[in-house]
Formats: C-alpha cells, sequence, structure tokens
C-alpha cells in the first residue's frame, strides 16, 4: 500500500485559507507519503553438506524447540542417503523438495513528510523541498530465513537476521 496526502492546511487549502504568508510558509503546504509493505517471509531451504536432505518426520518445533527459537524440529531431517550417480562426488540429493519452508512474516512502514518552498527570485519552477523521512517507522524487528543447514548444530533453525531497524533521515532537494 502506497499513498501520497497533501495536509489541506495553508492558503487556498480547505483549513486557513486565509493565513499570512509567514505563518503558512511554516505550516502550510507539508505532504504526507507512505509505502506499507506486508508480506510473506523469504523461502529457504534445509540442506546437509550443500544437498538436500531427506524428511524422516514431522519438521514443527516441538514446544521446548519453539521455547528456544527454532523454527523446525532437527530430528525430521537427515542427510540424503543416495547419490544420483554412484560415483559423482556433488551432494547427495535428498527427498525435501527445493524451498519448502518460509521465514517469518515481515511488516514494513515507511512514512516521509515533504514540505516545498518556491524560490521565484531564481525562477517560477526553482523549489527547495524539505524532506523528513521514517524507515521502519514501529522499529518492527523483521526477521528473514533461519539458519537451514543441519551439519550447523549450534545455530540450525535459528534464525539471527534482522532486517533493517528505524532509521529517519533528513534532506533538502533542489528541484528546477
Amino acid at each position: 500500500f502506497a499513498n501520497v496526502y497533501d495536509l489541506p492546511i495553508g492558503r487556498s487549502r480547505r483549513y486557513g485559507k486565509d493565513l499570512p504568508k509567514g505563518v503558512d510558509t511554516a505550516i502550510g503546504g507539508f505532504q504526507l507519503n507512505n509505502i506499507i509493505t506486508w508480506q510473506t517471509g523469504p523461502v529457504y531451504n534445509v540442506t546437509c553438506s550443500g544437498g538436500r536432505v531427506d524428511i524422516i518426520g514431522d519438521p514443527t518445533p516441538t514446544s521446548s524447540q519453539e521455547a528456544q527459537g527454532l523454527q523446525l524440529n532437527r530430528a525430521a531431517f537427515r542427510c540424503a542417503q543416495t547419490r544420483v550417480f554412484p560415483t559423482d562426488p556433488s551432494p547427495h540429493i535428498g527427498s525435501l523438495g527445493r524451498n519448502v519452508f518460509r521465514g517469518g512474516q515481515q511488516f514494513y512502514w515507511d512514512a516521509s513528510l515533504f514540505k516545498n518552498f518556491p524560490i521565484s527570485a531564481i525562477s517560477e519552477a526553482f523549489n527547495v523541498q524539505f524532506r523528513f523521512s521514517a524507515y521502519n517507522v514501529l522499529n518492527r524487528v523483521n526477521r528473514s530465513a533461519p539458519n537451514g543447514d543441519i551439519n550447523n548444530a549450534a545455530d540450525f533453525a535459528n534464525d539471527r537476521s534482522e532486517q533493517r531497524r528505524r532509521q529517519m533521515e533528513f534532506s533538502l532537494k533542489l528541484i528546477f
């Protein structure tokens, strides 16, 4: 969802039509912009030495595994037992499909407030635009995908990543 909204405050707008020019310069003519993204998490694989694994049980984590922050049940997987060609040194190809699992959902709200200051002394089309932008306004922790390597005993099924945290910026833009 994305929107652009001209706030109705200032001269020749719904509220404050008769504001003095100086007050209008300070509080009138702002524009509010939003971009809201809500999506499923990225797909990921469970692997063993670079190849897909065999699935031998229910991958849903137990309650004790969930309490540890794990997103998969390690006991549901094993390294693949067969090779495509017996003498081929490439990784084994297991029974688990590719990109079967998804990481947690992600939600971002990015917002900005713009204000144009026309500089008619230079040109009718010349403006200085003040911008305040905030990314991930709610500062929500968005994860990516857990570690899918069953050989990594310490981090398997753990997602220690963090997508971008709240960031704010101020800027000036010259428009001519």
